[in-house]
């Protein structure tokens, strides 16, 4: 009769992780010893025990936690190679790859989100700026109620009315005039005789100068 000699290499069947964790039991061993031991983070270790594959950091790191681990059982590392199929051409046993892909699927998730909100936070930064650029250097508005272009008068004095944006400065003339919170204003003035050309500016403190002109014939 044959006999049978005992191998130290557990069956094929069994998973990896299954291995890790009988192998650290049958040791008596604790995890977290393990960890500060081989100077591995706990829950890397945790992972290879319960096949949590796509926990482990991405690249060598996998193969190289599962070398120093396995090692440190006493396991046969090369064994989990051949199992796991990590170097070889048969992708359809080659799991840590397949995690791989899929922790590199997760990861781009996140960067593609802060990309797009990075895109639309300076889209709106810049939207902002340029609205508020154009409201500052462009001239204010600025309307003339009082008096209308080409008027004829018999009496030397005007009343000047309009309206501009309340922080903007008014000149007639330029002489600087008082405009109120909802920017009004008024100022009467005195003309000559003949024909006389009232020019009234509106300008913001870093902005372009709004010019409108009245011309008023005093007889």
């Amino acid at each position: 009769m044959f006999q049978f000699k005992s191998n130290a290499i557990l069956s094929k069947m069994e998973s990896i992780a299954e291995q890790l964790r009988n192998a650290r039991r049958a040791k008596n061993l604790c995890l977290e010893t393990i960890a500060r031991e081989l100077n591995i983070n706990y829950k890397y270790l945790k992972a290879l025990e319960n096949g949590n594959y796509d926990e482990l950091p991405a690249g060598t790191y996998k193969k190289s936690f599962l070398k120093k681990y396995s090692s440190y059982l006493g396991l046969d590392y090369n064994d989990f190679d051949n199992l796991s199929k990590i170097d070889g051409n048969r992708k359809h046993h080659n799991f840590f790859s397949q995690q791989i892909a899929k922790v590199s699927y997760f990861f781009n998730i996140p960067k593609i989100a802060k990309s797009i909100i990075a895109i639309i936070i300076t889209c709106v930064f810049f939207t902002y700026l340029g609205f508020y650029l154009k409201k500052t250097t462009l001239p204010p508005e600025l309307y003339i109620i009082k008096p209308t272009n080409n008027l004829i008068l018999q009496d030397n004095f005007l009343d000047i009315i309009g309206k501009t944006e309340p922080e903007a400065q008014v000149a007639i003339n330029g002489e600087m005039i008082l405009i109120d919170n909802s920017g009004m204003f008024k100022e009467n003035i005195s003309l000559k005789q003949g024909v006389n050309t009232i020019v009234i500016t509106a300008q913001k403190k870093y902005g372009s100068k709004k010019i409108v002109k009245r011309q008023v014939l005093i007889q």
